[in-house]
C-alpha cells in the first residue's frame, strides 16, 4: 500500500509539473511506473497466496515453484513493458501495452483471474 502510495505520488509530481511548463518531470514518472508495476507485483501475489490459503494454515503451501515462477514472469514482463517504453518512438501514438511484453502482461493477468477464480471455488467447496 505504501508503495502504491508512493508511486502515485511521484505520478501526480509529473502531471503537476506538466501543467506548469507542457513537459512534466520524466524522472518521477518512470519512477511511478516502476513502483507501481511492483505494488501490481506484489499485491498478485498476495491474492495468489490468499486464495491458496496460506492465511488460513502456514504448514504446507502447495505449489510453490508455480507460485514464485508466475510472480517472477510476470516481473519480467513488466520490466520488458518498462524498457520497451523506455525505447520506443516518443512522437508513436502507441499506448505501452500495444508491445508483446504489454499483451503477455494482460494475457498472465487473464490467466491470473481464472486461476483465482477456480482456487477460491476449490477453498469454498471444501
Amino acid at each position: 500500500m505504501v508503495v502504491q502510495c508512493l508511486a502515485v505520488g511521484l505520478q501526480f509530481i509529473h502531471f503537476v509539473d506538466m501543467t506548469r511548463d507542457g513537459i512534466g518531470s520524466m524522472q518521477h514518472f518512470e519512477a511511478g511506473s516502476i513502483l507501481l508495476a511492483v505494488s501490481q507485483v506484489g499485491f498478485l501475489s498476495c491474492i495468489q497466496l490468499l486464495a491458496r490459503g496460506w492465511t488460513v494454515t502456514t504448514n504446507k503451501l502447495s505449489r510453490k515453484r508455480f507460485t514464485i515462477c508466475y510472480s517472477l514472469g510476470l516481473t519480467g514482463c513488466y520490466v520488458g513493458v518498462v524498457a520497451a517504453e523506455q525505447f520506443r518512438d516518443k512522437s508513436a501514438t502507441n499506448y505501452m501495452f500495444d508491445t508483446v511484453q504489454g499483451l503477455l502482461v494482460i494475457l498472465l493477468l487473464f490467466y491470473l483471474l481464472i486461476h483465482f477464480w477456480i482456487l477460491t471455488y476449490r477453498a469454498w467447496v471444501y
